[in-house]
């Protein structure tokens, strides 16, 4: 991160707005990391579920899911299929397939899917949360430059622009307001799951694919851009206040030599 340091032949203005102007950019650098972290657990917690390894104990619905050992005729072992690879009559009437061996979801992937819908919870209200605090510390930024004269308004305006998409993004303001129950960068453990059983068709995976991960890299690629904005304004900040120093004059500048 930018260290910036405070100039000690600065007028008290500058010095006071440029104090102020610093606790603001440390907190803004400490949402970004918040932010990217969070991002980057909810992208894995999808990636997780997409490749089955929740699969055993994933809701059943009616019985899509389940998970039935077959023996096979002439064979000394058994084999384990889903219910989703046979149809649902043949599950009833096929003697091969025994209901009753139904195989009990293993400990691990018990484990994962309570990891994993309790990571989706807590990182979906932080990252809301903290969007916000995001948001409002690049404004109160602005308005701190603006004030006290120090500059880099473009680019700070710039981040400030893009955090405010990023946070529209983020929070699910519409569920209420166009009575949507989705979201675009965050999502939550149901709707995660019920995406994963009902893709099926190319047009579904595409839709499924630039739902959970499309529309996450999108919103990441506003946070980092707007991150970036922001430190090149405060660069802006210290070489404006760095050339606009003058030296101190000398204590017999005043003098006529005579």
């Amino acid at each position: 991160m930018l260290k910036m340091n405070i100039p000690n032949n600065l007028d008290r203005q500058s010095s006071d707005a440029l104090e102020a102007y610093n606790v603001f950019r440390q907190g803004k650098n400490l949402f970004f990391i918040l932010l990217l972290l969070g991002l980057l657990i909810i992208q894995t917690c999808f990636w997780v579920v997409d490749q089955g390894l929740i699969d055993s104990v994933m809701p059943n619905g009616e019985n899509t899911n389940m998970t039935y050992m077959r023996a096979p005729e002439n064979s000394g072992r058994a084999v384990f299929i889903k219910a989703a690879e046979v149809k649902a009559t043949e599950v009833k009437a096929a003697d091969d397939v025994v209901p009753e061996y139904e195989v009990s979801p293993s400990s691990r992937a018990r484990l994962i899917s309570g990891f994993i819908e309790g990571s989706l919870s807590a990182w979906n209200f932080m990252v809301i949360f903290v969007s916000v605090l995001y948001c409002l510390s690049l404004l109160m930024g602005v308005k701190i430059s603006l004030a006290g004269g120090l500059g880099g308004l473009a680019d700070l305006t710039r981040a400030f622009f893009l955090s405010l998409v990023f946070m529209v993004m983020v929070i699910p303001w519409w569920q209420g307001l166009l009575e949507l129950d989705t979201n675009l960068v965050i999502f939550n453990y149901e709707q995660l799951i019920e995406a994963y059983r009902n893709k099926g068709s190319q047009i579904d995976l595409i839709f499924y694919y630039g739902r959970f991960t499309g529309f996450w890299f999108l919103g990441l690629l506003f946070l980092v851009v707007a991150q970036s904005k922001g430190h090149r304004a405060s660069r802006s900040i210290i070489l404006r206040l760095s050339k606009n120093i003058e030296p101190p004059a000398p204590a017999d500048a005043g003098l006529v030599d005579m």
